[in-house]
Order: structure tokens, then C-alpha cells, then sequence
């Protein structure tokens, strides 16, 4: 899809040093400023991909792969139930994986896929949402069950 995309005139926006997709190995993120309308058009002629858009970028990435896909497999690989976990997030991509946790939190910027998602949406937004929560969450873990 980048080259496609990029043969159309497209750019990925992240410059010759592009340190964004170095680790990436089940998607390529795009900068914000890449033309998006572009992009769709070009992963729309290819077969099994999509763009979600983050907020921090957009990213091409195989329909068969997701975070909750993720979490169900490591909460499998545990011996655990995903029930047993607690996510956070703030976009499109964090959707999925607010479907199979046994609790979801958006953090107060969250995009609306990730706000009409989430079980609660937080009153902190960005790290402070996420620092809060997980001071709760460790707080209540101290308590015990009630």
C-alpha cells in the first residue's frame, strides 16, 4: 500500500530518518500530514488492509489484525480469562480491545470510536488519565474484594 501510495504522489510524511516504522512488523504508520483521502483510495484498491486513524497518525494495517485479537491471545497464551484485564486507550485502535477486557477506560481525549467504546470514560486526559487510573486500580488491588 506505501508504494502504491507513494506512486500516486504520496508521502509518508516522517522524513528521510523515519525511526516511526523501524519496529512496526504488523502495520505502517503515516503522518498526519499525509494526504489522507490518498491513502484511503489506495488501501481501498488492496485486499485484507485499513486505515485507523489514531490521532498521532494513520496506520495501514491488515483487517485480521487488532488489539483485542492481541489480548485474547496473550490472555490465552496466561491461562487467563480477558476478563481478567483492565485496558485503556484513546483512539480507534484501542476500540477492539475495550470489547473483550473485563473493564475499559478512555482517557477524557479520547476520539469518539474510543469514548462510545470504553465502559468509563475518564475525567483525566492523555498520561494523567492513565497514571490515575492505575494508582485506582492499585488501590483497589490493595483493598481486596469486598
Amino acid at each position: 500500500v506505501v508504494e502504491a501510495f507513494e506512486a500516486r504522489g504520496g508521502e509518508i510524511g516522517w522524513g528521510d530518518g523515519d525511526t516511526v516504522n523501524r519496529w512496526r512488523e504488523t502495520e505502517v504508520a503515516l503522518s498526519l500530514d499525509a494526504d489522507e483521502r490518498l491513502l484511503r483510495e489506495v488501501a481501498a484498491d488492496a485486499d485484507g488492509v485499513e486505515v485507523v486513524d489514531t490521532g498521532y497518525a494513520y496506520h495501514v494495517k491488515s483487517t485480521d489484525v487488532s488489539k483485542g485479537q492481541a489480548l485474547e491471545r496473550v490472555a490465552d497464551a496466561l491461562g487467563l480469562a480477558t476478563d481478567d484485564f483492565v485496558a485503556v486507550g484513546d483512539s480507534e485502535n484501542d476500540a477492539s480491545t475495550f470489547g473483550v477486557a473485563g473493564e475499559s477506560y478512555a482517557v477524557a481525549n479520547a476520539d469518539a470510536t474510543a469514548r462510545d467504546a470504553a465502559d468509563t470514560v475518564l475525567a483525566e486526559s492523555y498520561m494523567d488519565g492513565t497514571a490515575g487510573l492505575l494508582r485506582r486500580l492499585r488501590e483497589r488491588t490493595e483493598r481486596g474484594p469486598k
